[in-house]
C-alpha cells in the first residue's frame, strides 16, 4: 500500500485530520487522560471595511491567495505535552514531543518521532476557558495567510477541538467565575465578555516553533526585514492589530527548524515572524496605509527595545 506521507518532504498543512494529546488533560483525581481531537475548518476571517475612501484599496477587498496544496490527507499526530512556554490573552503555549505520525486506516504506515524534513519542532496553543472564540479567530487568520506560512508567519498544522469527558480538565485552565479575569478589549467590537462557551471542549492550534525575542538594547530602526514582514501582511489585506514586543520573534533556527521560505514579494527569505493573530482582521485598506500604521507601531516597539523595556500596547 502506498504511504500517505513522504519521509523526504515537508508535511503539508492539510495532512492532519486528528491529533492525540497526552500530558495535558487530567481527571479530578489527577490521572492523565489522552485526548483525540479532530481538525476543524475555521470560519472566514473577520472583515472590516476602510471608512475613509482615500485610504481604500482600489478594487475593494483583496481576494484570498490560495497556495498549491496536495489532496488532503487523513493522518493523525501523537503529541506528548511538555514545558509550558508562555501564556497570554488567548491561551497557553506548550512545547510537545511529537511521538508518532501515522495513518489511522493503516497503522503500519507510521513514523515514530518525526523530525525535519517532515515536521519542524512544534508548539501547541491551548485556549483558556471562554477564550475559544479568540483561538478560532486566530485559526481563521492562519487559514487566510497560508501563502505566508513559513515566510512571515509560523506554519500552522491545524486547529483541533475535542469534547472532554465528565470530570476532565486542563490543570490551570479551570474556570472560576469569582476570580476569572475577563478581557474587555473595549476597542474590539468582536469582544464577547463572559462568552457563553462550553467549558468541556479542548481547543488548540498546532504551530511551528519559532525563535526567540528581539535583543533588548539593540537598535532595530534600520532592520528593513522586520518592516517587510508586516508589509507582507498588508499585501494580503491583513491588519495584525496587536503589534508589541512579544508578538515579533525570530524565525526558527535551522536546524532543527526548516529553512526559511523565499518571500514572493521581497525576493528573499525573512529572518523574522509575526505571531498572535487573535485580534487580526482583513481590510480593504491600501497596502501603503496598512503598512504605514504597522510601521508606526513597530517603531514604538523599537523605541522600547532600545531603552531596555517593553513598550506598552497603545
Amino acid at each position: 500500500m502506498q504511504t500517505k506521507f513522504r519521509r523526504s518532504k515537508h508535511l503539508p498543512p492539510n495532512a492532519l485530520a486528528s491529533a492525540v494529546v497526552s500530558g495535558l488533560v487530567k481527571t479530578n483525581d489527577g490521572a492523565e487522560v489522552d485526548v483525540c481531537a479532530d481538525t476543524c475548518t475555521p470560519p472566514p476571517i473577520a472583515v472590516k471595511h476602510q471608512p475613509a475612501k482615500w485610504w481604500r484599496r482600489r478594487g475593494g477587498m483583496p481576494k484570498r491567495k490560495l497556495p498549491k496544496l496536495p489532496t488532503p490527507k487523513y493522518l493523525r499526530l501523537e503529541l506528548k505535552v511538555g514545558e509550558k512556554l508562555g501564556e497570554g490573552r488567548c491561551g497557553s503555549v506548550y512545547a510537545p514531543t511529537v511521538v508518532r505520525l501515522f495513518d489511522p486506516a493503516n497503522p503500519v504506515d507510521s513514523l515514530d518521532y518525526p523530525k525535519a524534513p517532515i515536521l519542524p519542532e512544534l508548539v501547541i496553543k491551548v485556549a483558556e476557558p471562554h477564550q475559544r472564540w479568540r483561538l478560532k479567530r486566530e485559526a481563521s487568520a492562519y487559514e487566510e495567510m497560508q501563502v505566508l506560512q513559513g515566510i512571515s508567519v509560523a506554519r500552522c498544522y491545524g486547529w483541533f477541538e475535542a469534547k472532554l469527558a465528565d470530570g476532565c480538565s486542563v490543570p490551570g485552565h479551570e474556570d472560576d467565575d469569582d476570580d476569572y479575569s475577563y478581557s474587555t478589549d473595549e476597542d474590539d467590537p468582536d469582544c464577547r465578555i463572559r462568552q457563553e462557551e462550553p467549558l468541556d471542549v479542548l481547543s488548540f492550534l498546532v504551530l511551528e516553533r519559532l525563535g526567540g525575542f528581539l535583543t533588548m538594547g539593540k537598535d532595530y530602526y534600520k532592520e528593513t526585514d522586520i518592516y517587510e514582514v508586516y508589509e507582507d501582511l498588508g499585501v494580503l489585506g491583513i491588519t495584525h492589530d496587536d503589534v508589541r514586543y512579544r508578538n515579533l520573534v525570530l524565525a526558527a533556527p535551522s536546524p532543527p527548524g526548516f529553512e526559511n521560505r523565499f518571500c514572493p514579494y521581497h525576493k528573499h527569505p525573512h529572518q523574522y515572524r509575526v505571531i498572535d493573530f487573535d485580534k487580526s482582521f482583513k481590510t480593504d485598506t491600501t497596502v501603503e496605509h496598512n503598512f504605514g500604521m504597522s510601521r508606526y507601531a513597530v517603531r514604538r516597539v523599537f523605541e522600547g527595545i532600545k531603552g531596555y523595556f517593553e513598550m506598552a500596547p497603545w
